[in-house]
């Protein structure tokens, strides 16, 4: 028998005539306030539990596959940066280096023709 307002009404007039106020209050309080059809069951909520799992597995390997494609574009972003660091380095080293033996040679040069005027 499906209860609507209507039965819902019914019974709360007959509790209130037999019962009173306070019984009818503590037992209409324990009725559903809609159809029992509209309920959540232990095995619907199983079944939900069931579905919730599979789709948070799903996602799971979705994240796992994502993460393990950004590690191996980092990765391959981080040597490249390296590559770039090293190769910048070098050329760095290599202009210093040049730098000072030139101006170690025009400080030579400079000294020899201070040294040939001086004579």
């Amino acid at each position: 028998m499906l209860v609507d307002e209507r039965a819902r009404r019914l019974l709360t007039d007959d509790l209130l005539r037999v019962h009173g106020e306070e019984v009818t209050d503590i037992l209409m309080a324990h009725l559903p306030p809609v159809g029992w059809a509209d309920v959540a069951t232990k095995q619907d909520l199983g079944n939900l539990a069931t579905v919730l799992r599979a789709e948070i597995t799903g996602l799971r390997g979705d994240v796992t596959g994502e993460i393990a494609g950004l590690r191996g574009d980092v990765t391959g972003e981080m040597a490249r940066l390296r590559a770039d660091v090293s190769g910048q380095i070098i050329r760095q080293t290599y202009w210093v280096i040049g730098t000072f033996v030139t101006c170690m040679f025009g400080t030579a040069g400079l000294v020899l023709g201070v040294l040939q005027l001086a004579r």
